[in-house]
């Protein structure tokens, strides 16, 4: 009888567990502006590029805030000739070109404020409409000059 009692507590452990890892937020993120690093769920992450604001706009490198976002080295693709960026999530696909102030999300064109720039070799895109897009919620913190992303809830 305790071995079955303590297998069935065991399995509830278990499935506990993988529930609330399921039910986490998929990332929360915080960019700093002209830092290197950022923060992914409380860890602090290398880049090697910085975030800036042009435009009164603040423009975070593409790998990072499509990391921020979930999305991985495979849901993102740079063209390098048409200097376009396509990133994928489930059914979701947008797609941008440096210096284009439209951005294309499953075939609909959106007016962007802002275009995708290229500066030291590294591309950057708007913050706030690529997070939106992946249906994130970004906040600016003026005082300690971060950009923030939550997930959807």
């Amino acid at each position: 009888m305790k071995k079955i009692l303590s297998l069935f507590l065991t399995g509830l452990l278990v499935f506990g567990l993988a529930v609330s890892t399921l039910a986490a937020p998929i990332n929360q993120a915080t960019f700093y502006l002209n830092q290197s690093y950022y923060l992914v769920n409380n860890s602090q992450q290398s880049m090697d590029a910085a975030p800036f604001i042009q435009n009164n706009r603040t423009y975070v490198p593409i790998r990072y805030l499509s990391y921020a976002c979930g999305l991985t080295d495979q849901d993102v693709q740079w063209d390098e000739v048409f200097q376009t960026v396509k990133l994928s999530q489930g059914d979701k696909i947008l797609q941008l070109q440096v210096s284009i102030d439209q951005a294309i999300i499953n075939d609909f064109v959106y007016d962007l404020d802002v275009a995708p720039v290229i500066r030291h070799g590294r591309t950057y895109l708007p913050a706030r409409f690529i997070a939106e897009a992946f249906d994130y919620k970004v906040a600016w913190d003026e005082h300690n000059r971060t950009v923030s992303i939550t997930p959807p809830k």
